[in-house]
């Protein structure tokens, strides 16, 4: 009996303490300290690797956009490169080219972006193309920087 007394006084002060250790947890998990964005707005000299990912993912969506409304491939090379030189048909690079206030999308590098557009096209749309795997991606990379090129 005397167990049970002390036991029912004890509950409201682990209830407390339960709901404050949950408060910290919360706080802790959405205010986190350690997490930081920095590197990933300023670079040494050129642009962030974050930037030239969402360039590289602009020109992949665009091209299967195009080839996925029936465009042929030439075709919807060439629209996606018209439209991802100019940053004013670039809505989703507007603040990130706004924070760094200095980074060029067109100063980088064709081999470094033909890359990771071959990476995304073969993985999005490249089966209606027959594009599969390393040959796959090699094709389109080669693709890409002939008509990067000539542009």
């Amino acid at each position: 009996m005397l167990f049970i007394k002390s036991l029912s006084k004890l509950l409201p002060m682990i209830r407390t303490g339960l709901k404050v250790m949950l408060l910290i947890l919360v706080s802790l998990l959405i205010f986190n300290p350690s997490t930081t964005y920095a590197s990933d707005l300023t670079s040494q000299g050129g642009v962030s690797p974050k930037l030239k990912l969402k360039v590289a993912k602009n020109y992949s969506n665009k091209f299967c956009n195009a080839i996925g409304i029936g465009l042929s491939p030439e075709s919807a090379m060439s629209i996606t490169i018209d439209e991802n030189t100019n940053p004013a048909f670039n809505p989703s690079l507007w603040f990130d080219i706004a924070l760094s206030g200095k980074e060029d999308i067109n100063s980088i590098e064709i081999s470094e972006l033909a890359k990771q557009v071959s990476e995304n096209v073969v993985e999005s749309c490249g089966y209606p193309l027959g594009l599969r795997g390393k040959e796959g991606i090699d094709e389109f990379e080669d693709f890409f920087t002939k008509n990067m090129k000539s542009s």
